[in-house]
Formats: C-alpha cells, sequence, structure tokens
C-alpha cells in the first residue's frame, strides 16, 4: 500500500489532486508495477496488488471535498481507467464468479450485511447527483454517500440503501431511505454469452424525512434493478448492468 501511496504522491499536482495528465501517468505507473512482478511470485502476492491499486485511487479520489464522491464528478477519462483496472480484477482466480461454473457457488448469504458504494460510472447517478435525485434538489442539498444494507434468510430478502444528503448547515443533513426486495439470479450475459450472476433489486418506498412514498415508478432507481456480478470476495463487489457493460458498480463491505 505504501509503494502505490508513492506512486499516487509522484504523479499528484501540487495541490495534492490528479489532473487528467497526472491520472494517465498513475495508470501507467500501476501497469508497470504488475509488469514487474516475477512469474515465480505468489499469485495472490499479485492479485492483491491489483486490488490494492483500484482501492488506493478510488480512496484518493474520495477524499477530494472539491467533488461530489463515488464518482459522480468523475471525467470520462477516469471513468475509463477505472472501467480497465475493474477488467483487470474481474480476470484473477480470487474472483468467486469467475472461478466458480457460472456464478453457480454465491448464494445470498454471501452477500448479507452492510456495503458501501465507493465508486460507479453510471450515467443516471450522475444526472441525478445520486440515487434518489433528491440531494440535488434540495437546498443547500448534495450527495453525501450511499450504503447498501443486505438480508437474506428462508422467509425475507430485504435490501436498503441509506443515501447520506449533506446539507448546509450540516445539523440540517438528513438520510433518504429506499428499501425493497432483492434476489440472485442465474442467467446468460447479452455480451459474452457466458452465465452469469444477476442481482436483482424491486424498490419498494422511498422514504426521507416524514415522506413515504411507492418506489415502483421512481425512474432514478432504474439502474440499480438488474445487475451482473462481475467480481465478488470476502470485502468487495463490483457489479456491471445488465444491458450497458460500462455501466459500473464497485461496493466495499462496511
Amino acid at each position: 500500500e505504501s509503494e502505490l501511496n508513492g506512486i499516487y504522491d509522484t504523479n499528484a499536482n501540487k495541490e495534492g489532486k490528479l489532473d487528467k495528465a497526472g491520472f494517465l501517468s498513475l495508470y501507467n505507473a500501476i501497469d508497470d508495477l504488475f509488469e514487474d512482478v516475477d512469474e515465480e511470485e505468489d499469485e495472490e502476492d499479485r492479485e492483491s496488488e491489483v486490488k490494492r491499486a483500484l482501492l488506493a485511487v478510488l480512496e484518493q479520489w474520495n477524499r477530494d471535498e472539491e467533488r461530489l464522491p463515488c464518482g459522480l464528478e468523475s471525467t470520462e477519462e477516469e471513468d475509463k481507467q477505472i472501467l480497465r483496472i475493474a477488467t483487470l480484477l474481474e480476470k484473477e482466480s480470487s474472483n468467486r464468479i469467475q472461478s466458480s461454473s457460472g456464478g453457480g457457488s454465491v448464494e445470498q448469504e454471501d452477500l448479507n450485511g452492510k456495503w458501501e458504494l465507493l465508486y460507479t460510472t453510471s450515467s443516471a447517478m450522475k444526472f441525478n447527483k445520486g440515487l434518489s435525485g433528491i440531494g440535488g434538489s434540495f437546498p443547500n442539498g448534495k450527495f453525501g454517500g450511499l450504503q447498501q444494507t443486505l438480508i437474506s434468510s428462508r422467509l425475507i430478502s430485504d435490501v436498503e440503501y441509506t443515501e447520506r444528503i449533506d446539507v448546509n448547515p450540516s445539523a440540517a443533513s438528513f438520510d433518504v431511505r429506499v428499501t425493497g426486495n432483492w434476489d440472485l439470479r442465474q442467467s446468460v450475459s447479452l455480451f459474452t454469452g457466458q452465465p452469469t450472476t444477476v442481482f436483482s433489486f424491486e424498490p419498494g418506498q422511498v422514504i426521507y424525512g416524514p415522506t413515504k412514498t411507492k418506489a415502483d415508478h421512481w425512474k432514478s432507481l432504474g439502474p440499480l434493478t438488474m445487475l451482473d456480478i462481475t467480481y465478488l470476495d470476502n470485502n468487495l463487489r463490483i457489479m456491471r448492468g445488465n444491458t450497458a457493460t460500462d455501466s459500473v458498480f464497485v461496493f466495499r463491505r462496511c
């Protein structure tokens, strides 16, 4: 991790941030880092470098208080580079989706728990400046982050998205909760023709303050209703749009 932080610091500008040229230099340095790995080096060490590279970049970006978190104000070039790093990670043997036949070994209980959104390339979330779109329309409000809580048993399959809306003054900040049901389905990718595990979300209600409304016609939730799980390990999950593979969601277990 210290080596990755050193690479970041080397390519950052005077303000400690990455411009387009700095990001490209960073990505090339990460590429070189992977290429320099000895072929006899333990495979798991190499895989962890790919994952650490992705997390290191995203954590640095999410510290930038001048932009919305989770990639909502990222550039097209930044999105492309994250997609490339995600593609590298998806090919690793640590990926439970890749190593299992069609993802068949992945069960709902494997996803149970609380997750936080680290990054998305979703054009809908960028346009709405969040999941619900409320942050961008609320006076002095803005998107402050998104958590996903998954619960499943033989009797229930509940999901709750908690979207933080930061407001000035901070005492007025609040959460938007989106509840519903979720399931895992086995399907065939429209793009690769290979078996895929689909995360299916059926929205129920949108709740904020005293307001509670049905979510079935809440258009901004559409991008999350059907996603292919393309990477999964104990604490990281990558999902792509079922009909648009360049729409990526990166979640980390809390």
